[in-house]
């Protein structure tokens, strides 16, 4: 683990174009917990990561439902939440709420209470509320590190892309056990679980590497600027993603294991991300697209990524399905 590479200011100088010196001074005035929250206050339109590729949310729904149609809210309420109306969800690190908002469409959920760290960001996301007629999702601001877990009752307490953020997940897990009822479950629906930091192994980021050399025509590894091209993959530097975001995986590594020990694993589904995640990473964009060529190589991307997890690696990224134990 380095504290910088010298990709790190690449970086910072793309991002002092899209967000201007002012904002990249003001992450370090602030304490790690204000930085965090500060971090997720950030509502951007110009992301340029590889969860925005219609044809990967298609490859998810697939691994999830075994339908590229059917996304993970449709699988829970079949398979799960199909006996009755009244069930209750807790969402933790809801941010924008979309999949807050995709589960509270469906009739199986009578109370879903769904909080973020950000002010803005949960502001963002009962915007979008009041345009849905969903009188049982209820968004709001709040820390799990001091939410009280004891005066609620909930089927379900879910993390979406959010666990990896948090840490002491020990002791979060047994304030999840805490809140659930007796058959309650615990759902990661796209979690990272890989290296902490995103700090993968030399040979995972050169075989990323020979991929994005050999695979990747030059017109597609244009960045979101429009001019500049990426040269190749990396990993960040401690500093810069700690200065960016302290919360960012800092312990991910470490989620399945004690989910292991705390939980009854009752159905886990990896999701991939060891080759696309960081190959993608700033240049998602130019696969928006869905036509033949982007669709082919997108293709040979999935099979690729698949063939490496077949040779035994553990998936980055993760559905599951968890009772207690």
């Amino acid at each position: 683990m380095n504290l910088f590479y010298a990709s790190d200011f690449t970086d910072l100088w793309f991002e002092l174009k899209k967000r201007g010196a002012t904002k990249i001074y003001d992450n370090l005035r602030f304490t790690e917990r204000a930085r965090t929250a500060k971090h997720f206050n950030k509502i951007d339109t110009r992301c340029c990561d590889w969860w925005i590729i219609p044809q990967i949310k298609q490859r998810w729904n697939l691994l999830i439902s075994g339908n590229q149609e059917k996304d993970f809210s449709d699988y829970l309420c079949e398979n799960y939440f199909n006996r009755e109306n009244n069930y209750s969800v807790l969402s933790i690190g809801s941010g924008g709420g979309n999949p807050e908002i995709k589960l509270a469409r469906h009739n199986c959920f009578s109370s879903i209470e769904a909080f973020d760290i950000s002010d803005e960001i949960v502001a963002h996301a009962n915007k979008k509320l009041k345009h849905e007629n969903l009188p049982n999702l209820k968004f709001f601001t709040a820390d799990v590190y001091e939410f009280d877990f004891t005066k609620k009752q909930y089927d379900a307490i879910m993390f979406h892309s959010s666990l990896h953020h948090l840490k002491n997940h020990k002791s979060i897990f047994e304030k999840v056990k805490q809140g659930l009822k007796p058959g309650g479950l615990l759902l990661l629906t796209h979690e990272y679980v890989g290296a902490n930091r995103f700090q993968i192994s030399d040979e995972q980021l050169s075989f990323i590497n020979k991929v994005y050399d050999e695979k990747l025509p030059k017109q597609y590894k244009l960045r979101y600027d429009g001019i500049h091209y990426k040269q190749s993959v990396s990993k960040p530097g401690l500093l810069r993603l700690y200065l960016a975001d302290p919360s960012e995986s800092s312990e991910s590594e470490n989620i399945l294991p004690l989910i292991h020990q705390q939980f009854k694993t009752i159905e886990e589904k990896p999701l991939g991300g060891n080759l696309l995640h960081l190959l993608l990473k700033d240049i998602a964009h130019n696969f928006l697209n869905e036509d033949e060529n982007i669709s082919q190589l997108l293709e040979e991307l999935f099979a690729t990524e698949d063939n490496y997890l077949n040779t035994g690696k553990q998936s980055d990224f993760v559905f599951g399905i968890y009772g207690v134990s």
